[in-house]
């Protein structure tokens, strides 16, 4: 993968059901959900596909394939302030992220990864441990 996301349809850590929260990186998701690098984190407002807030994570480390399994390494320092995923990138996972909660109704964990500008889902099941707000815009 070129870039990987994990992408939830409600925001877990508030509980808000409007908000799709994208987390992205170079290469492997394997570096996010392992929580061994600080990923890229987008909030996208359910309803209106907006970006309504971006982080710039510090990507210090990404895993990478390699024959016969993963490496993690260093990510090149030119590439960590720069956003591991664009505008349009975002938020059609975000739309993947809605589509998948649609389908299930249930707000949905997604994985995903970006490879020579294709997304590919990976994975998705619902989020377990959400708590919504009262705010269910």
């Amino acid at each position: 993968a070129d870039v990987a996301a994990v992408v939830f349809s409600a925001n877990p850590i508030n509980g808000a059901l409007h908000e799709i929260v994208v987390n992205s990186s170079y290469g492997l998701g394997e570096s996010i959900v392992g929580g061994t690098t600080t990923p890229d984190t987008f909030v996208v407002d359910k309803h209106t596909l907006a970006i309504t807030s971006r982080t710039i994570g510090e990507k210090r480390r990404m895993t990478i394939s390699i024959p016969g399994g993963t490496r993690e390494l260093e990510t090149p320092a030119l590439l960590r302030a720069q956003p591991s995923a664009t505008d349009a990138q975002v938020i059609e996972m975000a739309e993947l992220a809605r589509r998948l909660e649609a389908d299930t109704s249930a707000p949905a964990d997604v994985e995903c990864a970006w490879h020579g500008g294709t997304l590919y889902l990976l994975q998705s099941r619902p989020i377990t441990t959400l708590r919504p707000t009262a705010d269910t815009r």
